[in-house]
């Protein structure tokens, strides 16, 4: 499995799980929220991240490969149209050339019950 984050750079809780797992997860974005326009450092760990992902994935083909927030990358501009992805606020364009579009919505989740998150899952 090879796990791939854009726009994040951080211990998140899905980052040390999965790394526990034996996961290799690699992480293109500044460690910062990018509001607004893209700056130029994020287009270039944006684009950078591709080129790693490529040759990863050509000199070890990963039996799975995830491609975390690669919507909101395509959405900002900071990638070219290249891969059918996974995440949030897909652009347009790609949903129309989609061959499948799935999305989830929250209906209920057990903190509005008060329940904590959970080591390893969510933190």
């Amino acid at each position: 499995v090879l796990f791939a984050q854009f726009l994040k750079r951080g211990e998140y809780g899905e980052v040390r799980g999965l790394r526990r797992l034996g996961v290799e997860v690699l992480q293109f974005g500044s460690g910062r929220f990018v509001r607004g326009r893209p700056g130029p450092q994020d287009i270039r760990l944006a684009r950078e991240g591709w080129a790693r992902i490529e040759e990863a994935a050509a000199a070890a083909p990963p039996g799975l490969l995830v491609l975390d927030e690669l919507h909101l990358a395509l959405s900002m501009g900071l990638l070219a149209r290249e891969v059918v992805t996974t995440g949030r606020n897909p652009p347009e364009w790609l949903l129309e050339q989609a061959d499948l579009a799935t999305e989830m919505r929250l209906h209920r989740h057990y903190y509005q019950r008060g329940v904590p998150a959970r080591s390893g899952v969510e933190y």
